[in-house]
């Protein structure tokens, strides 16, 4: 049995205008209303069940539905979140052990507040947790394999915004967490539409070792709407 409850990555906080020049009256993606796949080596004839879930005093159900024995689901109706759920703006927020390179990021709208899902998979009658589960273009392990991660992967996290906001430009960030530094590069070019998005992560570089008893990790993204394809749904 699996249970994984991580985040990718440390999260920083993002200066977000609200004088920004960002035109509210550009283009945005459309809304995601369902979520369908096949879960890659799925117990092959075990019936089990997904849950789409948000972090929020526990854990709160979005959607759920069956995982038939061949793992292909169809979460067809995903609840609006309500204001109460959503205690966070739609950039990414870091921690004060971050230093800021560049900041020039800005967003249309500094009062957005959003939510972003995780996935679990369950199997038995007592619904088990059997495993934490991502939409990716890569078979290793987001969480456990980061020394593999390189150029043109990537994942999509699926998040709520409760109005339009569209964020763009660059972010870079190094910071020092106990036992780990990092020099971060992020580049926004990302529209989000009020309701459930895909917000796509790609890497442009990434390198993670370790200096004694100190992991390192350099890295810079995409942070944007732009699906390259190509992915599926595998462990975290």
């Amino acid at each position: 049995m699996k249970f994984i409850l991580l985040f990718p990555f440390m999260l920083l906080l993002i200066s977000c205008a609200s004088d920004s020049p960002i035109s509210p009256n550009l283009y945005f993606p459309s809304t995601v209303t369902s979520i369908s796949g096949n879960i890659t080596n799925w117990n092959e004839g075990e019936i089990g069940k997904i849950v789409f879930w948000i972090q929020y005093n526990g854990l709160d159900t979005v959607s759920s539905a069956q995982i038939d024995p061949e793992g292909n689901f169809n979460l067809s109706e995903l609840r609006d979140l309500s204001d109460s759920e959503l205690l966070n703006p739609p950039y990414p927020q870091y921690s004060s052990s971050v230093t800021y390179i560049d900041n020039s990021m800005v967003c249309s709208d500094s009062t957005a507040r959003s939510a972003i899902g995780l996935f679990f998979t369950y199997l038995g009658e007592n619904d088990d947790v059997y495993d934490q589960i991502l939409n990716k273009n890569f078979e290793y392990s987001l969480a456990w394999s980061k020394d593999k991660l390189s150029y043109g992967d990537y994942y999509i996290d699926y998040i709520f915004c409760d109005k339009d906001v569209r964020l763009i430009g660059d972010v870079e960030t190094h910071y020092t967490f106990n036992a780990s530094k990092g020099e971060i590069q992020d580049h926004y070019n990302l529209q989000l539409k009020k309701g459930w998005n895909k917000r796509i992560t790609q890497i442009l570089k990434h390198s993670y070792y370790t200096e004694g008893d100190t992991t390192i990790t350099i890295a810079e993204y995409n942070i944007m709407n732009y699906e390259p394809g190509g992915s599926f749904w595998d462990s975290y």
